[in-house]
């Protein structure tokens, strides 16, 4: 049960990570890209320096998340597309993303 405790939140950490990656890769912001590609490699560390890092990088992921599902779903309404399957999968996103955040948090690695 020690080992699962410890290997969900990496797992979980390294597709959000991937994905958030993945959308700025997407949006050409290399610099963001390397970030989120670097983060799972704080885990770990056991400082709480490195908690911290990656609990603001999964928060700014989320505030991210949020703000290209306001500009897209604006997008479509503007055009008259269809955006409820859009707006669930990227709810979906979101939710992963808090959970993750949640699932670091309560770890017992920092």
């Amino acid at each position: 049960m020690k080992k699962f405790d410890e290997v969900l939140p990496f797992i979980f950490l390294l597709l959000c990570s991937l994905l958030t990656a993945a959308h700025f890769l997407r949006a050409q912001q290399l610099i963001f890209v390397v970030i989120f590609l670097f983060l799972p490699v704080l885990f770990f560390i056991r400082k709480k320096v490195a908690f911290y890092i990656i609990q603001g990088a999964l928060f700014f992921s989320i505030v991210e998340w949020i703000l290209t599902s306001i500009r897209v779903i604006n997008y479509r309404v503007a055009n008259s597309i269809s955006y409820s399957k859009f707006g669930i999968i990227l709810s979906a996103v979101i939710i992963f993303t808090a959970f993750t955040m949640y699932l670091i948090f309560k770890s017992k690695r920092y």
